[in-house]
């Protein structure tokens, strides 16, 4: 992909577009990464995110191993059952943030 000419795409069934192998190479993207859309002055934005999974498991067995037992209201919980409450309030913080950014009501229970 030039700089100074940027590549055409369609988008296809089920909105997707495929991402040139050039831009793919100069990001070391591949099939299954993720990237976070967002719009900037009328365009289209995406960016890469790492989400290293391995990482964040060992942060929240280090969280469960330090909590309060006594006083913490999620000491009776399964760690799956804690982990489904913080997923619901992601979903809601992402479904405020679209909201706030598209001025439209968008429904995080889908």
């Amino acid at each position: 992909m030039n700089a100074n000419k940027p590549a055409l795409k369609k988008i296809a069934r089920g909105f997707q577009v495929t991402l040139p192998k050039d831009f793919r190479e100069k990001y070391n993207l591949t099939e299954g990464d993720y990237l976070e859309a967002s719009e900037e002055n009328g365009a289209v934005i995406y960016r890469p995110v790492v989400i290293d999974r391995k990482k964040l498991v060992a942060e929240m067995d280090e969280a469960f191993a330090k909590r309060d037992k006594v006083n913490d209201e999620f000491a009776n919980m399964a760690e799956e059952d804690v982990i489904k409450i913080a997923n619901e309030q992601i979903r809601k913080v992402r479904a405020e943030r679209k909201k706030q950014r598209t001025g439209r009501k968008f429904n995080a229970t889908r």
